[in-house]
C-alpha cells in the first residue's frame, strides 16, 4: 500500500507542476488585482485582508478550472492501477 501511495503522490506532484501552471495563475491574479495591489503583496496575505479577500473570491473557481482536470486525470490513472495491480 505504501508503494501505491508513493506512486499516487508522485503522479499528483507531477500533474500539479507549478512551473507549468504559473502563467495561468499569474493571469488569474492579474485579471483580479491591479499591478499596484500585487506588487510586494504575497498571495497568502491577500486572503487575510477582508477587502482583498472578497475581491479574490472568484479566483477559487478559476483555479479549480485549471487544477481539476489535472487531478481527475491522475485519479483515473490511479483507478486503473488499482484495478490492474497487486494493490487491490
Amino acid at each position: 500500500m505504501v508503494d501505491f501511495q508513493k506512486k499516487v503522490i508522485a503522479e499528483m506532484m507531477s500533474a500539479m507542476n507549478f512551473s507549468e501552471m504559473k502563467g495561468d495563475v499569474a493571469k488569474i491574479y492579474s485579471e483580479t488585482f491591479s499591478k499596484e495591489q500585487l506588487t510586494g503583496l504575497a498571495v497568502s496575505s491577500i486572503h487575510r485582508r477582508p477587502g482583498l479577500h472578497r475581491q479574490a473570491a472568484g479566483n477559487r473557481e478559476k483555479m479549480n478550472a485549471i487544477m481539476m482536470p489535472k487531478i481527475m486525470a491522475v485519479m483515473r490513472r490511479c483507478s486503473r492501477w488499482r484495478r490492474t495491480s497487486r494493490w487491490r
